[in-house]
């Protein structure tokens, strides 16, 4: 099977298994997206969504945020990590619009990622949740199952992404992201993957290379 029929197929069968997936994350405007994504760095989705109801209501643009100490900003994110370093690009974040003079979040990765606290990985989540997909994400879970999917052979995020946005360009990426996630979450676990329940098991290298199989197949 030629590697584009294949991932097609991989696509084909995500979707059966899990249907339409939307964002776990919980907000209501670029803006909100774009905090939410900053605030999930090397933390679950769920955590962030119990802090921002109450973060967005004292936080309500932009502005508050730039007017804000980064005292009082890391008292709604305390029980995130890395909640200092988080609280200190929310409040830059809110003086970089402040000093264009603007509320409205640009959906060009240039842009994106002059943005305090905003990197290439923050950018492409984002426009792909606003379905302005540029790039393809990577994650810890995409990484781990595209590799041992064979779908990318790269050795860190951002060559991975750039093989993958080849395989799903556009649109498609906005979904595989999330499949990947799903399935990396659910059952293609790092250390235990339950190989067994796996919709993409008969299209896995990784159950054919056995016990001695190298480590870039089982990344």
């Amino acid at each position: 099977m030629k590697a584009r029929e294949r991932a097609d197929k991989i696509e084909e069968i995500l979707f059966q298994e899990f249907g339409e997936l939307g964002p776990t994350l919980i907000f209501h405007s670029d803006f909100e997206c774009l905090v939410s994504i900053l605030l999930s760095a090397q933390t679950t989705d769920l955590s962030v969504n119990k802090v921002t109801p109450a973060l967005f209501k004292r936080f309500r643009n932009p502005s508050d945020f730039a007017g804000a100490s980064v005292e009082e900003i890391r008292r709604y994110i305390k029980t995130l990590g890395l909640s200092n370093a988080k609280a200190r690009s929310l409040k830059g974040l809110g003086q970089w619009f402040l000093e264009r003079g603007t509320e409205e979040v640009p959906h060009e990765m240039e842009a994106l990622v002059s943005m305090p606290g905003v990197g290439v990985k923050t950018a492409g989540v984002f426009l792909i949740e606003r379905d302005r997909p540029h790039s393809f994400p990577v994650d810890t879970h995409i990484f781990r199952v595209t590799g041992r999917l064979g779908l990318q052979r790269a050795k860190d995020p951002i060559k991975a992404g750039e093989a993958l946005y080849r395989l799903y360009p556009g649109g498609k990426a906005g979904y595989m992201h999330r499949a990947f996630i799903t399935l990396g979450r659910r059952i293609c676990d790092a250390r235990n993957p339950r190989c067994n329940v796996c919709p993409l098991r008969d299209l896995c290298p990784r159950l054919h290379l056995g016990k001695k199989a190298s480590s870039t197949a089982l990344r």
